[in-house]
């Protein structure tokens, strides 16, 4: 199996070589390169071709967002996952509108860290725990502190994040430390509720074809 290429962008050189080591010391993984803003990003994906691009979201001068939407106009096949030190806000629902892949915080560990770029490499889309609490939080009303219109619960925002990472009942049940049946009973009430007729078309219309979601 090859192993998965990934660059590393970030304008910090002690931050790069740091998240060097841990990757550089895990088997199938290997670091092709390290950029310090967007233009050395777009210049060595072209050299080096890695299928992941691990950038810090303060990136200059383009930022995160920037750099990833003008990323994947060129290179569609690219993956991204963005790494953020502060509360990263509505920041995260551009990421993912953007194109990004996975999003996490300086925090992580690096045993998960590693566990997020194989997943991404796998097809996957990660989110960071702690901003999935985050975002229910910030989902489930609106900016006048009322429900939303569509009248999911926090629960239900919470399940409907995990489905749009592609997570299975079963994985959300392990998750949550519900059960599966508890998941698929809350899946047929986002459906209702959101008057859609399968997870995808639902996560589509809540979380990604709206504007000011967060």
């Amino acid at each position: 199996m090859n192993a998965i290429r990934v660059l590393i962008a970030d304008h910090q050189v002690l931050t790069r070589r740091g998240l060097k080591a841990v990757l550089d010391g895990e088997g199938g993984i290997e670091v092709v390169g390290e950029a310090a803003s967007s233009h050395e990003v777009f210049t060595l994906v072209k050299e080096r071709r890695p299928h992941i691009v691990l950038m810090n979201m303060e990136l200059p001068p383009l930022g995160g967002i920037g750099t990833t939407l003008t990323l994947k106009l060129e290179v569609p096949e690219i993956e991204v996952v963005l790494i953020s030190g502060r509360d990263p806000d509505e920041r995260v629902m551009q990421a993912m509108e953007v194109g990004a892949s996975g999003f996490v915080l300086t925090d992580i560990s690096p045993e998960n860290l590693v566990r997020v770029i194989r997943s991404v490499a796998d097809g996957g889309t990660v989110i960071h725990p702690k901003i999935i609490r985050r975002l229910v939080r910030r989902l489930s009303t609106g900016r006048d502190g009322a429900p939303r219109t569509e009248g999911l619960s926090e629960r239900e925002w919470e399940i409907l994040l995990h489905i749009a990472q592609g997570a299975t009942d079963k994985e959300i049940a392990t998750r949550l430390h519900i059960s599966e049946t508890t998941v698929k009973t809350h899946v047929r009430s986002i459906l209702k509720k959101t008057q859609t007729r399968n997870r995808t078309e639902a996560v589509a219309k809540v979380l990604y074809r709206r504007s000011g979601t967060v």
